[in-house]
């Protein structure tokens, strides 16, 4: 199946990396990008918080095989009230990666630094 038949799947409410692996969508590895936001005033309503209220932010770009990218999305969430927890393993990062930057980033990876 391709990433894109599962457009009608993805809903607000639904985890995005079961939904690949149920449809047989094979992960090579996810990369990550955490950084620290403020919500701006227009989402400030939205979601009931105050103006330049500190956030998380999580990019992320999951890669199948010959890392094509088949997915890539963000997560926003209240800095005071969540929290994420990454496992490394250097050895499953190819170097051919490692000199690219993150999809949609302006900041290089470290390469290994």
């Amino acid at each position: 199946m391709s990433p894109a038949a599962l457009r009608p799947q993805i809903t607000e409410d639904r985890f995005l990396f079961p939904l690949l692996v149920t449809n047989g969508l094979s992960i090579d590895h996810v990369r990550f990008r955490v950084t620290g936001d403020t919500v701006t005033a227009g989402d400030a309503a939205a979601l009931g918080l105050t103006r330049d209220f500190p956030t998380l932010v999580l990019d992320y770009t999951v890669l199948g095989s010959n890392a094509v990218p088949i997915l890539t999305g963000r997560a926003v969430s209240r800095a005071d009230r969540l929290g994420y927890q990454f496992d490394v393993h250097p050895g499953l990062q190819r170097a051919d990666l490692r000199a690219q930057p993150a999809p949609n980033s302006d900041t290089p990876d470290l390469k290994g630094r």
